[in-house]
C-alpha cells in the first residue's frame, strides 16, 4: 500500500475518532420522569370488638373460596 493511501486513512480515522468524541462528549438532555404518586394508601388502625345491631342469615356448607 502506497504512503499516499496510507495517510488517507489515517486522516479519515483521526476525523472519525473526533467526531465520536465529541458526539459521546455532548451533554445529555435531561430526563423528564414523572412525579411519585402513590397508587395504595394505607392507615394503621387498631382493632376493637364492637357489636352489629344487625343478623343476617345464610344457608349452605362452609367451604373455602377457592381451593388449589
Amino acid at each position: 500500500m502506497s504512503s499516499t493511501w496510507r495517510n488517507c486513512l489515517l486522516a479519515v480515522a483521526v476525523l472519525a475518532g473526533v467526531v465520536g468524541f465529541l458526539y459521546l462528549r455532548r451533554e445529555a438532555e435531561p430526563v423528564v420522569t414523572a412525579p411519585n404518586v402513590s397508587s395504595l394508601s394505607v392507615e394503621v388502625v387498631q382493632a376493637r370488638r364492637q357489636l352489629w345491631p344487625q343478623l343476617l342469615s345464610a344457608s349452605g356448607a362452609l367451604a373455602p373460596w377457592q381451593k388449589r
